[in-house]
């Protein structure tokens, strides 16, 4: 029974270890195809990489965009952020 046992935890934790490189190579790798890319890309084609909270969670996930989409990305939140100040605004004021 506990020879069974040792054995699952040994499976499990050699498997949990494995995942772990795993996603650092799998960056290394991303890292370097981004690397490359920026070198001949334009300055609005360059990507760039950061990590962001998504809502309802406290993990953070990586996010690359390029310049050009993080900037649409960007003015479409402020117009968003924009028109729910005008929304409350006009249900204050009666409107």
């Amino acid at each position: 029974m506990i020879a069974k046992l040792l054995l699952v935890l040994g499976i499990s934790l050699s498997l949990g270890l494995g995942a772990c490189t795993g996603y650092k190579s799998r960056k290394a790798d991303q890292d370097a195809r981004i690397a490359e890319h920026n070198k001949t890309a334009a300055p609005g084609d360059k990507i760039k990489c950061h990590y962001e909270t998504r809502i309802g969670s406290n993990r953070k996930h990586r996010v690359c965009r390029t310049v050009k989409d993080s900037k649409i990305v960007r003015e479409k939140a402020q117009d968003d952020v924009m028109k729910l100040r005008l929304r409350g605004a006009n249900q204050r004021t009666g409107d």
